[in-house]
């Protein structure tokens, strides 16, 4: 996403997790700024440290991992088999 906005493209490139599901119910871009919005909050109150010293990253890399596995899943099913690499 970084990258095509470099070169000018104001479409973002990312798909979050239960995309496909949120947009079935309509959900715009209201979705994402509300995404970004929260990821700024709890980047710069320093909530993810508190994250991280509650939970260690034993337990939090399985879960990035199992959502990251959906994510990719969830891209394929919503496009279409023609533009797979």
């Amino acid at each position: 996403t970084i990258i095509a906005s470099l070169f000018g493209s104001p479409w973002g490139m990312t798909v979050f997790i239960g995309h496909s599901a949120f947009k079935a119910m309509g959900a715009q871009i209201g979705y994402t700024a509300m995404s970004g919005l929260m990821f700024l909050i709890v980047c710069f109150s320093g909530l993810s440290s508190l994250v991280l010293a509650v939970f260690p990253a034993e337990v939090l890399n399985p879960i990035i991992l199992f959502v990251g596995l959906v994510v990719g899943v969830e891209a394929l099913e919503i496009t279409p088999p023609r533009h797979w690499p």
